[in-house]
């Protein structure tokens, strides 16, 4: 929307576009990984962006950049809800919900069991066939293992 405004102090025009934010309303980043996330805006004239809710430990907003970035910190998954608002002065402001999902990155958690590791011991042959992450966070491990021409059903549940 372009919009002429008379400053009744001065009577100077001011001639502009109300702000849009054109990115994405979602992002993903991995935790322990550097990420970051460019807001887009039009507008005239520049607006500018501010991000208001929480962020996860280790992940800046940098105004002047219009950027989300860093690196999560291990723990830190999950959803992260929040609102970017534009302003240059032309009415109206825009507003965006906005997700930062923080994902699980693959790299080991080295306060996990020895140095991100865990081993057991299942007898002298195992083999996992299984593995998932609970909604508790807990990791559930499934397999088998033979022993003395014995198959047995192997399962381990580890707390993070």
């Amino acid at each position: 929307m372009k919009l002429a405004t008379l400053d009744s102090e001065t009577e100077e025009s001011t001639e502009g576009n109300a702000p849009t934010i054109t990115s994405q309303n979602r992002s993903y980043f991995f935790e322990a990984k550097n990420g970051s996330f460019e807001i887009t805006v039009t507008g005239s004239p520049s607006p500018s962006v501010t991000c208001e809710g929480d962020l996860p430990l280790g992940v800046k907003f940098e105004p002047s950049a219009r950027l989300l970035s860093g690196s999560p910190s291990f723990g830190s998954r999950g959803d992260y809800p929040l609102r970017l608002s534009a302003r240059n002065g032309i009415p109206p402001d825009f507003t965006q919900d906005f997700t930062l999902t923080v994902l699980f990155s693959g790299s080991l958690d080295v306060s996990f069991g020895n140095i991100g590791k865990v081993t057991t011991a299942f007898g002298t042959s195992a083999e996992v066939k299984g593995m998932v992450i609970q909604a508790d966070g807990k990791i559930l491990v499934a397999g088998y293992r033979t022993e003395n021409s014995n198959i047995d059903i192997a399962l381990a549940r580890y707390w993070p």
